[in-house]
């Protein structure tokens, strides 16, 4: 896959390794993109940007509309949204499962009592106390900032994991589609050794002689990640294909004009319909054409390109993975800007960080 993120040059292979190694089956396992070993860097730039995006959406949007959103009397009270978590799955229910599965085969319904019911969970599902629900914020906010510290790093991964995804499901009328984003970096963060540069806990360990010279890690979690954000680009595209005003090229008009989604009227700051058109097409045939823009090998193309063209289009070919990341980055600069979307736009964002060469940042840092 053409996503941008280079190799370890070949003088690093003797560099400490850290992190799990899964089993891949055939042919990913011979697959670089997905056993070679990167820099650990791109896994702390992640953490980092992740951890920064959650501390501002806790101080701006959680902690301030706490007793609204969460607790007694709020819109999120419990008797709201009990309906979440009704027929909630239970130990029982897969004790069921595994004992009859052989006749529940037989039937062509394996596991269909566990299916059936809902997997969703909270923390919160129950609390109505108000001091709890501040009490749990300020425990969030305090392991979003020791995630972003990288001090007691995958510990303080996964209470960030528990919580987001706990608040997330505690009142689900507040999802904005970033805090989906949040809860599946997270997960990986919680996983991998995120903590293993630009952390405190890897200053710690240089400090008492247990780590030295460059870290890298296993690449799955971030391959992953990229995989999901490709199939989020297109999934949404599929989607939009199907709507008549994505078709029509009128889907960017009607939002600036929508009062509950645009910062500013469109009637203060008109912009002009023939271009909310080409915008709306461009963004359509951007996100549906997304796994083709980044996972061809288009370097191998502008290369072969280059035998009968000119060399702007060959370089134009080499770079379309780079102009298609570029584009997707001001893509989301702008709705965050014209459009009240929460912080779905930052944690989007944070999908990006991995993909640039932060690395090279601590290389200069040595040589200073």
């Amino acid at each position: 896959m053409s996503d941008g993120t280079a190799i370890v040059d070949p003088k690093e292979r003797a560099a400490v390794t850290v992190g799990l190694r899964p089993w891949l089956p055939w042919p990913l396992s011979r697959s670089r993109w997905w056993n070679e070993p990167v820099a650990a860097e791109r896994l702390a730039a992640l953490r980092i940007a992740l951890a920064a995006a959650l501390v501002l959406d806790i101080l701006c949007t959680y902690l301030p509309h706490a007793h609204t959103l969460f607790g007694a009397g709020s819109l999120g009270r419990p008797d709201v949204s009990q309906s979440t978590f009704q027929h909630a799955i239970t130990w029982d229910t897969v004790v069921e499962d595994v004992t009859t599965l052989g006749t529940d085969i037989g039937e062509g319904r394996p596991f269909h009592r566990t299916l059936e019911h809902r997997w969703r969970w909270s923390l919160f599902s129950e609390v109505e106390d108000p001091r709890i629900i501040r009490a749990a914020m300020i425990a969030w906010l305090i392991a979003a900032c020791l995630l972003a510290l990288g001090l007691g790093t995958r510990v303080a991964a996964a209470a960030v994991w528990l919580l987001s995804t706990s608040f997330a499901t505690a009142n689900t009328y507040i999802d904005n589609a970033g805090d989906q984003v949040r809860y599946i970096v997270t997960l990986y963060l919680m996983l991998t050794p995120c903590g293993a540069a630009w952390s405190l806990d890897a200053w710690l360990r240089r400090r008492r002689g247990r780590l030295h010279g460059r870290v890298l890690i296993y690449p799955w979690a971030l391959r992953l990640l990229f995989v999901q954000m490709v199939l989020i680009y297109w999934c949404n595209g599929l989607y939009k294909a199907t709507g008549v005003d994505w078709q029509e090229g009128t889907s960017l008009y009607y939002v600036l004009g929508d009062l509950t989604l645009t910062r500013w009227s469109y009637a203060e700051y008109p912009v002009p319909y023939l271009l909310t058109r080409w915008l709306s097409w461009m963004v359509l045939a951007w996100e549906v054409g997304f796994p083709l823009w980044v996972c061809l090998p288009w370097r191998w193309i502008g290369d072969r390109a280059a035998r009968w063209t000119g060399h702007r289009l060959a370089w134009l070919l080499r770079n379309v993975p780079a102009l298609a990341l570029a584009f997707g980055f001001a893509f989301h600069v702008g709705i965050g800007l014209s459009m009240e979307l929460g912080f779905f736009v930052p944690y989007m964002l944070c999908l990006y960080v991995p993909l640039l060469p932060v690395e090279r940042l601590s290389r200069r840092a040595q040589l200073m």
